[in-house]
């Protein structure tokens, strides 16, 4: 029963030629049919096989238990996390998924309480040390995620805390001289040579992601000199980038944003309130590339965010604004207008 239940056979349901002796059909545990049906099928009720069930995974892990563990790696990386962060933030927000920005929101909480000392960004963390001084893709990957984390919660110490980041990059990564970023801190340990690598592969590169982010926190806080550097960075590479574009997709994205009409979105009203819910979601229901998006509650501070400043809830209910180059469509209250205005060339 344990063999028809695993699909284990004779001839094997896995054959690899080689990297495993001896060589020759192997069986992959592997549970084919829901319990219930099978159950059904071999005349248990679901709670007798649960109980047989129960047993065999005791059996195999006693036996288990006396093999040679394999070597486990848990230690955590900053900018693994940020590109996780990102993605269930953008997640979060896309699905309409809460869980998925209270997981990215414990991660970011976790890497600024336990790999951050003096402002600064730490690499690893593991066995409650955290150590070795952050990389240009720690702090890059990282302030991306918490950019993209303010998107899905609009919790403003998220943007902060990116902002206070990026100032770090800029100090201590910039190459003033030839413009791009390094891939070690200024005050890093020496090396024959101190690298740039803008080439994006299996993850994408920290030059990259940070002129990205560069010129999205140009649009939150009107910094032409952040879009400046960010310039800098497309033209250091520009002659790598003209040679094999295919290696370069983020910073072509970069590009593509850079040269393009950043909307931005503006969202007046009570965060729990429904009908603000349905302006955001309207923000997010189709994908609309070079855009940020903000939120605040009627009569609340802009608080340095440029695209909140004047901005009000017209006749008290929830309003948003999208605005391009200094210039805003008019305000609206309905998700289905907001679209559309987003849909717009």
């Amino acid at each position: 029963l344990f063999c028809k239940y695993y699909d284990v056979t004779e001839s094997g349901n896995w054959f690899e030629p080689r990297g495993h002796a001896p060589a020759g059909p192997k069986n992959i545990l592997h549970v084919s049919k829901p319990p219930a049906t099978f159950a059904k099928l071999h005349g248990l009720s679901v709670e007798e096989l649960e109980s047989k069930v129960a047993t065999w995974r005791r059996k195999m892990l006693d036996a288990r238990a006396k093999r040679v563990p394999p070597g486990l790696d848990d230690k955590i990386l900053t900018a693994w996390n940020g590109l996780m962060i990102s993605s269930l933030a953008t997640g979060a927000r896309v699905l309409g998924e809460p869980k998925y920005a209270e997981a990215a929101s414990r991660a970011a909480g976790f890497i600024l309480d336990n790999l951050q000392r003096d402002g600064r960004l730490l690499r690893t963390y593991r066995d409650g040390k955290a150590q070795l001084s952050g990389y240009l893709s720690d702090y890059a990957f990282f302030i991306e995620g918490l950019i993209d984390l303010y998107e899905a919660t609009f919790e403003r110490r998220w943007l902060d805390q990116a902002a206070a980041l990026n100032e770090q990059v800029l100090r201590r990564f910039r190459d003033d001289e030839k413009g791009g970023f390094f891939f070690t801190a200024d005050d890093a340990e020496r090396l024959i040579a101190r690298t740039k690598n803008p080439h994006d592969g299996a993850i994408p590169s920290g030059n990259s992601v940070q002129a990205m982010n560069l010129l999205r926190l140009a649009a939150y806080f009107d910094r032409h000199q952040y879009r400046q550097v960010a310039e800098g960075t497309l033209r250091a590479f520009k002659p790598l980038v003209g040679e094999s574009p295919a290696q370069f997709e983020r910073l072509l994205c970069v590009a593509d944003m850079y040269h393009d009409r950043v909307k931005e979105v503006a969202i007046i009203g009570d965060r729990s309130a429904p009908e603000t819910a349905a302006l955001v979601a309207a923000v997010f229901a189709d994908f609309v590339p070079n855009k940020i998006v903000a939120q605040a509650d009627p009569g609340a501070s802009a608080n340095g965010i440029a695209i909140l400043k004047g901005k009000t809830a017209i006749g008290g209910k929830p309003t948003a604004y999208l605005c391009e180059n200094n210039t805003c469509r008019p305000p609206t209250h309905d998700p289905a207008t907001l679209q559309q205005q987003l849909a717009d060339r």
